[in-house]
């Protein structure tokens, strides 16, 4: 199968007199929910300080409804540049989205303050779907390391939860019983041509029907 760009690109823009995403929306984490999309994207006013916005999608392909006011917002120093490139993973009736937490690190000083971690938080579906946004307070699973591209998968494998996430310039994986506490990392994709020497990082979460998908696919 070809895939082809949507011919009604953009689906979503920046609303010139909303000042908290005058400047740019973009990388949002989407979710079907009772055959609707909900999406929840990284917005920016002229300050470069990264929020959240809320849109729903009925077909995918146009938006039918958008948040007036940010849904999530830094909560101090550990984010306080921005949340950026919010990842989505439906797990036991709960969202829990992972996030790049640019904010300023304890002890350091200048601009070696600046640093970028995992942040992960979450709230019921029924949140999402009647628009309370009673998220929990973010917890850092990898405090100080820099880190990004952090993905959930949507169910556990034997009791263990997997998460695939970007300490530069590899993909590690991490295991978790509880989905706060993860450990037992260790590489699993390096780069290896020449263009993506620099690094490389995951994509969107992974859903339920690929990962059946999968198992139907020939093997060697």
């Amino acid at each position: 199968m070809q895939l082809a760009r949507f011919e009604g690109n953009p689906i979503l823009a920046p609303v010139k007199d909303h000042r908290r995403e005058r400047q740019a929306v973009f990388n949002c984490g989407a979710v079907l929910v009772d055959g609707t999309v909900h999406l929840i994207y990284r917005a920016c006013g002229p300050e470069r300080v990264s929020r959240w916005g809320y849109a729903r999608s009925d077909d995918g392909l146009h938006i039918h409804e958008r948040s007036p006011e940010p849904i999530y917002v830094p909560h101090g120093d550990l984010d306080r540049f921005g949340c950026e490139d919010p990842r989505i993973s439906l797990v036991g009736g709960r969202l829990f989205v992972s996030y790049t937490a640019y904010g300023i690190a304890p002890g350091m000083e200048g601009e070696t303050r600046r640093s970028i971690q995992i942040a992960i938080t979450s709230m019921g579906v029924e949140d999402m779907v009647s628009r309370r946004w009673d998220w929990t307070e973010p917890f850092y699973p990898f405090p100080g390391v820099d880190n990004k591209g952090a993905v959930i998968f949507p169910e556990d494998f034997n009791r263990r939860y997997v998460m695939y996430h970007r300490i530069p310039p590899h993909i590690w994986v991490a295991y978790s019983r509880d989905l706060r506490h993860w450990s037992q990392c260790s590489i699993v994709l390096s780069p290896r041509w020449g263009w993506e020497y620099y690094k490389i990082g995951t994509g969107a979460p992974p859903v339920e029907d690929g990962l059946r998908m999968a198992d139907t696919l020939p093997r060697g």
